[in-house]
């Protein structure tokens, strides 16, 4: 397939920063093939398959013909299995404990964001978009309702009055607490099994690529 041929087509709605719309061609072009033409859509910005197109063969990664993707076994596809089912496990607990707190996922993935933010325990509507990968007007949606619920609060900032930034309430502190000593009891039960499998699946990734392994290996060496 040439540049010339009629380019796939794949379609995203809005997602608000510029730097989250290049995340996701990047994510996109990561995983089709790199000489495909790929025209990505957005339902409210024309003008973005132009960049698509630059962006994804810019970002494709680099195939190796000499050196090709070893077909994986099936104990691997086992392994790469049960790990995703921890992970699930994991996070179906985490949607029931914020449903049962009176919350959605989403809400306490937010509350989250904030009390848990670099250095600060604010945020503007643009970081907690970034931080959840969302649209900036859903961030917006989302913190009207967490502010009807007495979640989070809006404050004009202090050197900049014009910037609202986005904190806990006592409230939402709370709820957050309770929350996150549920969520680090559950890591510590399932953490064991995870780690089991982590390590497995990276002994397994080293045994693939030794040479990619071994280089690193001897670069840290050089470094120290």
């Amino acid at each position: 397939m040439t540049w010339s041929d009629p380019p796939i087509s794949l379609s995203y709605r809005a997602v608000g920063e510029t730097d989250h719309i290049y995340a996701v061609l990047r994510h996109a072009a990561s995983t089709l093939d790199e000489t495909a033409p790929i025209l990505i859509s957005f339902y409210d910005r024309p003008r973005l398959p132009v960049v698509a197109r630059f962006v994804i063969k810019e970002s494709m990664p680099a195939r190796s013909k000499t050196h090709p993707t070893p077909r994986l076994s099936k104990a691997q596809y086992e392994l790469l299995a049960a790990f995703r089912y921890q992970l699930r496990q994991f996070l179906h607990f985490s949607e029931l404990a914020a449903q049962n707190a009176g919350l959605t996922p989403r809400q306490h993935q937010a509350l989250l964001a904030i009390r848990g933010f670099p250095k600060r325990e604010s945020v503007t509507i643009g970081e907690l978009a970034e931080q959840l990968h969302i649209a900036h007007h859903s961030a917006v949606g989302l913190v009207d309702r967490s502010v009807k619920q007495n979640l989070v609060v809006r404050q004009p900032g202090t050197e900049d009055r014009r910037q609202v930034y986005i904190k806990l309430t006592n409230h939402g502190s709370k709820v957050l607490e309770q929350l996150a000593g549920a969520h680090r009891d559950e890591i510590r039960r399932l953490g064991p099994r995870l780690k089991l499998l982590l390590n497995s699946l990276m002994r397994d990734q080293n045994s693939i690529h030794p040479k990619k392994t071994a280089n690193r290996r001897s670069k840290r060496s050089a470094r120290r």
